[in-house]
């Protein structure tokens, strides 16, 4: 498809547990911030971005936040940031890194820098 996308977990609903451990464990109720650098070559606008998404200990999805997205063009290191607070029944957090346009070739580099709660 020329999408690409990657997930710190990329099937909740799988039965092994190699695919759950990359689940990142959260606190309820408890504010992160994010800190994502990008950059990328021949870059179609608001292509490039982080989401984050929070799930409770049966794998529901609960809360998504996504990042700021890249401009067109050949974009130098740039910080992609979100923001994402935690419910009261948030477990774990799923992070992923976009680089979508179908049809597209395009290079994306990403470089997670903090977290910060």
């Amino acid at each position: 498809t020329g999408q690409a996308s990657i997930y710190t977990a990329n099937d909740l609903s799988a039965t092994f547990a190699g695919t759950k451990r990359m689940l990142i464990p959260v606190k309820a109720s408890t504010k992160y911030v994010f800190n994502i650098y990008a950059k990328g070559k021949l870059l179609t606008a608001n292509s490039v971005y982080a989401t984050l998404n929070t799930y409770d200990t049966s794998f529901t999805t609960l809360t998504t936040a996504t990042s700021n997205k890249l401009g067109a063009g050949n974009v130098d290191w740039s910080l992609l940031q979100a923001t994402i607070t935690t419910g009261a029944s948030d477990a774990y957090l799923v992070i992923g890194l976009h680089n979508m346009v179908a049809g597209t070739i395009q290079d994306a580099y990403f470089d997670w820098n903090s977290c910060l709660f």
